[in-house]
């Protein structure tokens, strides 16, 4: 697996903590760090969920991403 900048650069230009993020998309900040770093898939719920808090469009978010 490989890093997901998108989903970094996304948290970071929404200007919040990754914490914050995860609370309200209702996953553990492990989680979303493990996300970011590639070290796990989200799951069809989490990229709609993530995309939605992050105000970004799913299929850019997670381009290239398996599904």
């Amino acid at each position: 697996m490989h890093r997901n900048s998108k989903l970094k650069d996304a948290v970071f230009k929404l200007g919040r903590h990754q914490y914050e993020v995860a609370r309200e998309v209702g996953i553990s900040e492990t989680r979303l760090s493990r996300l970011v770093q590639g070290r796990a898939e989200p799951t069809v719920g989490e990229r709609t969920l993530l995309a939605k808090v992050l105000g970004v469009d799913e299929a850019d978010l997670f381009e290239g991403a398996a599904a």
